[in-house]
C-alpha cells in the first residue's frame, strides 16, 4: 500500500483535484481504462489496518446541472442520492437522506447522507452501506465533481461521516 499524497491528480479527465490526506489514507488509481469519469479513489484504514472508508471522485464535465438545480432536486432526495451514486447497479436508498447545501473551499456544494441497500455479489441478498456524497460546483468549471464516501461499518457512521466532512474541507480543484 502506498500512502495517499496531496498532489493534484485527475488532470487526464479534465478536472484535477487535491486533498490534504491525513494519516491512514491510501490512494488507489482509478480502474484501468475507466471511462466513467472517475479521477480518484482512496481508502481510509483504521488502526487495525482494516479498510473503513472508501472515497471516489468523479468529474461530470458535460452535466448541465447547477448547485441550485441539484439542491432543489432535494425534494426528491431518493432520486438525488441515486443520481449521485455514480451509476452503481443494485443500489437502493434505505432511509430518508439528509440533504444540506453548503459552501466549501472548492465551491458551492450539496451534501447528501443516506443509508443504502446494496445488492450482494451474484445478487445473493442485500447489505446496508452508509454514504455521504458531495456534488461540488467549482467556480469557472464545466459540470461538477461528485465526491462520494461509503462504508459498511454502520456502527461507526458518526465517526466516519465526520472524517468525510473534515477531508472535504481540504478538497480543491485546479
Amino acid at each position: 500500500m502506498r500512502p495517499a499524497e496531496d498532489d493534484g491528480i485527475g488532470a487526464q479527465a479534465g478536472q484535477a483535484c487535491r486533498f490534504d490526506f491525513p494519516a491512514g489514507w491510501v490512494r488507489r488509481p482509478p480502474a484501468e481504462g475507466a471511462a466513467d469519469g472517475t479521477v480518484l479513489r482512496a481508502t481510509y484504514y483504521g488502526q487495525d489496518r482494516v479498510p473503513l472508508l472508501e472515497l471516489r471522485v468523479d468529474h461530470r464535465p458535460d452535466a448541465e446541472e447547477s448547485v441550485e438545480s441539484v439542491s432543489s432536486a432535494a425534494t426528491s432526495t431518493a432520486a438525488l442520492v441515486l443520481a449521485l451514486a455514480q451509476g452503481r447497479r443494485g443500489v437502493r436508498v434505505a432511509n430518508e437522506p439528509e440533504v444540506t447545501r453548503l459552501d466549501l473551499p472548492a465551491g458551492p456544494a450539496v451534501r447528501v447522507r443516506a443509508l443504502l441497500s446494496v445488492r450482494r455479489f451474484l445478487g445473493l441478498g442485500r447489505r446496508l452501506s452508509q454514504s455521504v456524497q458531495f456534488a461540488v460546483f467549482p467556480p469557472g468549471s464545466e459540470g461538477f465533481v461528485v465526491v462520494a464516501f461509503t462504508w459498511d461499518a454502520i456502527g461507526r457512521s458518526h465517526e466516519l461521516a465526520r472524517l468525510a466532512d473534515e477531508l472535504m474541507v481540504t478538497f480543491r480543484t485546479a
